[in-house]
């Protein structure tokens, strides 16, 4: 049974993480900042890829959209994608012969907006997926403040962990 609910704006913004200040908080450990991370950077991909799937004649426009969306951030991008990749060789590290998704990091956050999306009804899902310009605007506006500083406060809590992990000389 699906479930219905009012998409709102503000309610598409707390779905995709688009509220990256209430992310940045530098006493959280560095996997947990990677997590925020990739909540407030990588939402608005697994955004159009679930309504390109779901409202096939939207995949266009939103394709170019995100296109246009991601070169204006490409520097900022390539950084978080750095980050994201230290953070999936770390879990892998932690998890030995473990079985884990090709990408780690990424992976709770996606699941848990397929699993929002997958209750939506289908007109919620409209609704939801008519908002993507708008969330390209936030993250637009939050690109040089909220998520530079996350991304700053990531990039930080790696090297401390970096030299946590580093042997130490005797």
């Amino acid at each position: 049974m699906k479930t219905s609910f009012r998409i709102s704006l503000a309610l598409t913004f707390a779905l995709t993480g688009a509220d990256a200040a209430l992310a940045a908080d530098t006493g959280k450990p560095y996997l947990a900042l990677v997590g925020d991370l990739v909540g407030a950077v990588k939402s608005p991909e697994i955004m159009k890829e679930q309504c390109g799937e779901k409202f096939r004649g939207s995949r266009k426009d939103n394709d170019k959209l995100f296109k246009e969306w991601s070169t204006r951030h490409a520097k900022t991008l390539a950084a978080v994608d750095v980050q994201i990749e230290r953070a999936n060789d770390r879990l892998r590290r932690q998890a030995g012969s473990a079985k884990l998704p090709p990408s780690p990091a990424t992976s709770v956050t996606r699941a848990h907006l397929d699993r929002v999306f997958g209750a939506m009804t289908d007109d919620d899902a409209r609704e939801y997926c008519a908002q993507f310009p708008k969330v390209l605007e936030q993250k637009d506006r939050e690109f040089d403040g909220e998520i530079a500083r996350l991304l700053a406060d990531v990039e930080a809590a790696d090297r401390e962990q970096t030299a946590r992990e580093a042997p130490q000389k005797k």
